[in-house]
């Protein structure tokens, strides 16, 4: 895909500087230049590819898309609101309010190529703090409801309370009520929708089976860092859905890409958060559970970011000897916003935004590939550096993994 990067020229459009107060509002009309400007990220505009996309996936019988959300929690930053103490000049969140209109407008059930959206953990920024935050992220989510099947995993930032140990080395996450308060499996969000499978007594893991063109996928949402007996439950699941093709969510699980580091695979995160006495550490989630599930092929995950680098990619083989996909995608800390929408103001620092990007994953059965692509409906932009737009072959035969039931 870099050779259309001779195609473009570098443009850039003056905007509007105020966000409406409404959550359908219209999204940024602003087209990014790629080459010269000073974050590096390599992008291009969407044109080109976006009709390409989607005409494979609707055309194809057997193709369809799957859209991550990573960590919307610098949306809902109540620090980055126009009624701030800081006085933003933007608010932020209807970055994510738009940011939902995407995946609703452009959902299987309304003409577009999504057929299940992720959600991967952090609806917000200061757990039960800042209540504003969970109403904000609430308003925004549930524009999609009736929408697209989805499926939501718990954050750090979503437990309760984050206390300090160890003179701030480690931080104990603890507390579930506002969660499911807000997204748990008892809200609107869940009931009585005939893909939602159900979830553990504290509302913190969950399962879907979502179908698209008589296939079914099975999805299973695991809180960060399960203990054993939460992995027992998520094999009990997968028991009694057995060779339906798996994929997990949690929230922390493998580290960022960065430019000194050589790897070809990403590291699982060892920065822990919970109990060790009952739980998990990422590794541990393999080699306890993942490992000896064949029908699982792909995990995804958020919470690890340094600025701009935000993404990761681990590829293992589990017991049959079949590959498994780990993609890590959190763009919570980009925060160009301000400069990409040429917003006049006199900070000294700007915060955290995300900027609205998402993450895109074209399964293509015929062809044998799945398709990451990394793309930022606010500014109709793809990222297509090495790490942002990829191909995963698919290297196992679907029949004989899922025993023809895929």
């Amino acid at each position: 895909m870099k050779k259309y990067l001779l195609l473009l020229i570098p443009f850039f459009l003056i905007l509007f500087t105020n966000c409406s107060s409404n959550k359908t509002e219209k999204k940024t009309e602003v087209k990014i230049f790629a080459s010269q400007n000073k974050t590096q990220l390599n992008l291009i505009d969407s044109n080109y590819v976006q009709k390409e996309r989607i005409n494979q996936t609707r055309n194809n019988e057997n193709a369809f898309s799957i859209v991550l959300i990573p960590d919307q929690q610098s949306y809902v930053d109540y620090r980055f609101q126009t009624d701030s103490k800081t006085k933003y000049p933007v608010d932020q969140r209807y970055i994510y309010y738009r940011q939902m209109n995407y995946v609703k407008n452009n959902s299987y059930s309304n003409g577009g190529d999504f057929v299940f959206a992720i959600f991967l953990g952090d609806f917000v920024a200061h757990e039960m703090y800042h209540k504003k935050e969970w109403k904000w992220s609430d308003e925004a989510t549930s524009i999609i409801i009736g929408q697209i099947p989805y499926g939501f995993i718990p954050g750090n930032h979503d437990y309760d309370t984050a206390t300090s140990l160890d003179f701030g080395k480690t931080i104990h996450i603890m507390g579930s009520r506002m969660y499911n308060k807000y997204f748990g499996p008892k809200t609107k969000y869940f009931k009585n929708m005939d893909w939602f499978g159900g979830a553990t007594k504290n509302g913190m893991n969950q399962w879907s089976v979502f179908s698209f063109k008589g296939q079914k996928i099975l999805f299973i949402g695991l809180e960060m860092e399960p203990s054993d007996k939460i992995l027992q439950w998520a094999q009990n699941v997968i028991n009694k859905n057995k060779d339906i093709p798996t994929i997990i969510a949690t929230h922390s699980y493998i580290a960022y890409y960065h430019e000194d580091n050589n790897s070809s695979q990403s590291a699982y995160i060892t920065y822990t958060y919970r109990n060790y006495s009952e739980n998990n550490t990422p590794e541990q989630v393999w080699e306890k559970f993942i490992k000896y599930n064949n029908q699982i092929f792909m995990i995804v995950c958020g919470h690890a970011f340094s600025g701009d680098y935000a993404e990761g990619l681990r590829v293992d083989q589990n017991i049959a000897g079949n590959d498994v996909y780990t993609i890590l995608s959190d763009y919570q800390g980009r925060n160009h916003y301000l400069e990409w929408t040429n917003t006049e103001h006199n900070l000294t620092e700007i915060g955290e935004c995300g900027d609205g990007w998402i993450r895109i994953l074209d399964f293509d059965l015929d062809n044998k590939n799945i398709h990451v692509t990394t793309y930022n409906p606010e500014f109709e932009m793809y990222e297509i550096d090495d790490s942002s737009d990829y191909y995963l072959p698919i290297t196992w035969e679907w029949g004989k993994r899922y025993n023809d039931n895929f």
